[in-house]
């Protein structure tokens, strides 16, 4: 008994505690993998901002939309600063003041890196086409005043991002 106790004893002393080649493998696959999936969450921030931007963009002009179909005594438009990167949301029988944000918020007025676009700073309108002047008009049923479709060109970060009003359905779409 006496030489198979010191047997496992001297056979515990003189194992090492360490991590198998599988084992560590294992890991950096895991490792691989939590990586990969958090890396297209964090994107590029222009990327983002620019994304951003569009879906406010968008959302704004179907908030003039539905104001319009709301009240069509008195419809909305959209009116493009591009000199001073700003447009708001106005009523056609004042074009030059901002609506009331819904929100409490102020005037329906965004400046890509102030207010409500304070995480757009990166973000310009690049362009727009809105039939030769700087407003897109609504009609009663939200559809815009234009015979070809309205485009507002957004740009940041060395790509642009192009937002269609559809003359005929109204649709606003972004490329």
């Amino acid at each position: 008994m006496r030489g198979w106790q010191a047997k496992h004893l001297t056979w515990g002393r003189d194992r090492r505690v360490a991590f198998t080649f599988v084992e560590l493998m294992i890991v950096l696959v895991i490792l691989a993998i939590v990586a990969a999936l958090a890396l297209p969450m964090t994107g590029t921030t222009a990327a983002t901002q620019l994304i951003g931007a569009a879906r406010l963009l968008m959302a704004d002009l179907e908030f003039a939309q539905h104001e319009s179909i709301s009240h069509p005594d008195d419809p909305c438009l959209l009116k493009v600063d591009k000199a001073n990167n700003r447009y708001w949301i106005a009523k056609v029988s004042a074009p030059d003041t901002p609506v009331a944000d819904p929100a409490g918020n102020g005037q329906f007025l965004v400046v890509f890196g102030s207010g409500r676009a304070s995480t757009l700073a990166g973000v310009t309108i690049q362009s727009y086409s809105l039939g030769g002047d700087t407003e897109l008009r609504f009609d009663g049923f939200g559809l815009p005043d234009q015979t070809a479709a309205a485009t507002v060109v957004l740009a940041g970060g060395g790509a642009a991002l192009t937002i269609t009003i559809d003359p005929v359905s109204g649709e606003i779409t972004a490329q």
